[in-house]
C-alpha cells in the first residue's frame, strides 16, 4: 500500500470510529462551522452515559436546529439564559419548530473551549448531570462562539 492509500484508509477507519462512538445521527446533525465540535460533544455525552450503562443519545436534526438557534441568539444578543429576553422558554422554541416530544431538558454553558471541558462542566452540576444521564433518547447540540446549548428530548 502506498503512503497516500494508507492515509486514506486510516482516515476512513477514523471516520467510521467517530460515527460509531458518537451514536446514531440524523442527516441534519453536525451542520455548520462547528460541526466537528458538536460531533465531539455527542461522543463525550455518550461516553458519560455508557459509564452508567445507559443507551447512547441520538442526535436529532430538528432538535439540533432549535439548540443551534438558541446558541446563535444568545451569542448575537449577548445574553445567557434558558429564556430569551422576551421570556420564551425552551418549550416555546420546541413548539415553534414543530417538534413533538414527551419530555425535554436543556443545558446551556458559556466559556468552555473544548468538547471535554464543556461536558465536564455539565457533569459537575447536579441538574445538568441529571439531564445528560436522563431518560432521553435524542439531543440537539448548538454551538456559537463560546455559547453551548443541549436540548434533550424523549419522543
Amino acid at each position: 500500500m502506498t503512503g497516500k492509500m494508507t492515509r486514506i484508509a486510516a482516515s476512513i477507519i477514523l471516520a467510521m470510529f467517530l460515527i460509531v462512538s458518537a451514536g446514531p445521527v440524523s442527516a441534519a446533525c453536525f451542520s455548520g462551522p462547528n460541526g466537528r465540535k458538536k460531533e465531539q460533544i455527542l461522543a463525550e455525552l455518550n461516553r458519560e452515559r455508557q459509564k452508567q450503562g445507559l443507551p447512547p443519545l441520538e442526535c436529532d436534526g430538528e432538535v439540533e436546529d432549535v439548540a443551534q438557534g438558541h446558541a446563535d441568539d444568545m451569542a448575537r444578543r449577548g445574553y445567557f439564559d434558558h429564556y430569551t429576553p422576551e421570556g420564551l422558554a425552551p418549550t416555546d422554541r420546541l413548539d415553534a419548530a414543530g417538534v413533538s416530544y414527551i419530555s425535554y431538558g436543556e443545558n446551556i454553558a458559556w466559556g468552555s473551549h473544548t468538547a471535554r471541558s464543556v461536558v465536564n462542566l455539565w457533569m459537575g452540576s447536579p441538574g445538568h448531570r441529571a439531564n445528560i444521564l436522563g431518560d432521553y433518547t435524542g439531543v440537539g447540540i448548538g454551538v456559537s462562539g463560546n455559547y453551548y446549548v443541549l436540548v434533550f428530548v424523549r419522543k
